[in-house]
């Protein structure tokens, strides 16, 4: 997985550019653009925070492979918001096994981010 700076470095944007235009795409109508961006966003981690909401949305997609990467970004991107918490749980009891599997392991890395929220 690429670094958030790689990320901005590969659009040719500045890293807070890069992330607006990942916000964007998670709005666009176009599934595999939205996929896209929910699994870029993640290395970008609480700077992409604003994305949250987007991200929370987006793990309630119709689309099974949307809600799996939305889910692991929402890990990265929002360890402490209690929405995020909320998001892990509804995706375990999701229909598609694979989006249960990203939760569950979603799941544990907000455990290890909120027992040692210093590491890098």
């Amino acid at each position: 997985m690429l670094a958030a700076g790689e990320v901005a470095e590969l659009l040719g944007l500045e890293e807070a550019g890069a992330m607006n235009l990942l916000l964007e795409g998670l709005r666009c109508p176009y599934v595999p653009a939205r996929r896209g961006a929910a699994r870029t966003l993640g290395p970008f981690g609480p700077q992409a925070y604003a994305a949250a909401p987007e991200l929370l949305a987006a793990s309630r997609d119709k689309d099974a492979l949307l809600r799996k990467e939305a889910i692991r970004a929402l890990a990265q991107v929002a360890p402490l918001d209690e929405s995020t918490s909320g998001g892990m749980a509804e995706a375990l009891q999701d229909p598609d096994p694979r989006v249960q599997e990203q939760a569950a392991r979603s799941i544990k890395t907000l455990a290890d981010f909120r027992s040692n929220p210093q590491r890098p």
